[in-house]
């Protein structure tokens, strides 16, 4: 993901949504926002929160059943990856 955001044009706001931040890249209009289960801060209240900032791109680190369905619901259109072993399990986990 961080070799894709040089393809991101500089003008296109973006956000990060992430449990632990892993991105590394920043372009210039881009906006980090981290869960903090400590504080109560999961990553569905991040994304139902960064919808009204009028993003053009959002980038979610790891998507969960919760945040899933809360994407679903917004008609967020993913590209994503899976990873699992044995790998055969991926489907199952979808």
């Amino acid at each position: 993901m961080n070799a894709l955001m040089k393809e991101i044009p500089p003008e296109d706001r973006l956000i990060t949504i992430e449990d632990t931040p892993e991105l590394r890249r920043q372009v210039p209009n881009m906006l980090r926002l981290v869960t903090n289960a400590d504080k109560g801060i999961t990553a569905t209240m991040l994304l139902q929160q960064s919808l009204r900032m009028a993003p053009d791109r959002i980038w979610i680190g790891e998507l969960r059943s919760r945040q899933a369905t809360t994407a679903y619901a917004f008609r967020l259109s993913p590209w994503t990856y899976a990873y699992a072993s044995p790998t055969r399990t991926v489907i199952g986990r979808v």
